[in-house]
């Protein structure tokens, strides 16, 4: 090891290793270090900008495999956690409940929190209908939740997005069912007076005094139905 550093071109680690200043194992480990550093350098300035463009672009597409590997295996996990509270009937410390949002709609607000000494913590209020996990969200979201509450807020998030799009469908098929009703009313109502229209007619054409077969009696019952049935 002292003979390869006493050859290297390296003086200034010469001089620390003849002087005692370094000893001749870290000066023989911070040599090889260095022409480990030359080598890759050495190998990169080889290698045109285009090919290294290249090579960046094939680890950067290994990295996205891996992390899509670990997603779909983190997303198993996730299955079989949820799967055991609900066989157990676990009860989760975090918990959550629906709110009205101030302008009245068909979707809810969310409200995550924990239940301390009869006060609630509350840690993420946010609308859950449009996504089964908050990861593919906001990451200011998962930074309101405690590190060792991540995965009940993950689970539960999921639980709560399949319910809340349950009564989204749920609310969404009542508006449109009063619609039906409202436009339905709305038909007969004027088909109902049409049918008043063409009967009060009939009735004043036998009823009233000028005809001759009427009287005052019977043109105040006319006038009375006129007002009821809004003709």
């Amino acid at each position: 090891m002292g003979v390869k550093v006493l050859k290297s071109d390296n003086e200034d680690l010469k001089q620390r290793v003849l002087s005692g200043k370094t000893s001749i194992s870290s000066g023989y480990r911070e040599l090889r270090k260095s022409e480990n550093e030359n080598s890759v350098l050495k190998k990169e300035e080889k290698n045109t900008p285009e090919q290294r463009i290249i090579e960046a672009d094939n680890r950067m597409n290994e990295i996205d495999r891996e992390i899509s590997s670990l997603r779909t295996e983190r997303e198993s996990l996730m299955r079989k956690r949820s799967m055991i509270f609900e066989s157990l009937d676990i009860e989760c410390e975090l918990k959550y409940e629906f709110v009205e949002k101030e302008k009245i709609g068909l979707s809810r607000d969310c409200v995550f929190y924990l239940e301390i000494h009869g006060h609630r913590q509350i840690f993420v209020t946010a609308s859950v209908y449009s996504d089964e996990s908050p990861l593919d969200l906001w990451s200011f979201i998962m930074s309101k939740v405690p590190e060792r509450y991540k995965n009940d807020f993950i689970m539960l998030w999921k639980k709560a997005h399949f319910e809340e799009v349950e009564e989204f469908t749920r609310r969404l098929d009542e508006l449109d069912k009063r619609q039906k009703e409202a436009e339905l009313k709305v038909t007969v109502s004027g088909d109902r007076k049409d049918f008043y229209k063409r009967y009060f007619c009939i009735l004043a054409k036998n009823f009233h005094p000028d005809n001759g077969d009427g009287n005052m009696e019977d043109m105040q019952c006319l006038n009375q139905l006129k007002v009821m049935w809004g003709i």
